[in-house]
């Protein structure tokens, strides 16, 4: 197994962790794709499980969604496969 190299990365240059080109995926995940030795496979999942994550918490802190986001999390979640979530309220 060959050691991990992080020369030219700086965790600070990743302040905010955002999904540039929509994919579903954040700048963490897509950095990790593109410099991983074996390329990982990526699908829907990665966009299922993203905006169902992003629902919970959504719902664990009772914010509100307008209309665009609501239309947005019904076009990404359409195509995915039924889950239960469990979610906790905060206190």
């Amino acid at each position: 197994m060959r050691s991990e190299d992080r020369t030219g990365y700086e965790r600070t240059k990743f302040e905010h962790w955002v999904d540039a080109d929509k994919d579903g995926c954040n700048t963490c995940a897509e950095v990790l794709e593109a410099e991983a030795v074996v390329a990982p496979e990526q699908g829907a999942s990665c966009r299922c499980q993203y905006v169902t994550g992003w629902v919970a918490t959504k719902m664990r802190w009772s914010l509100s969604v307008d209309t665009h986001e609501q239309a947005a999390i019904t076009e990404v979640l359409g195509p995915c496969p039924n889950v239960t979530v469990t979610i906790t309220p905060a206190r």
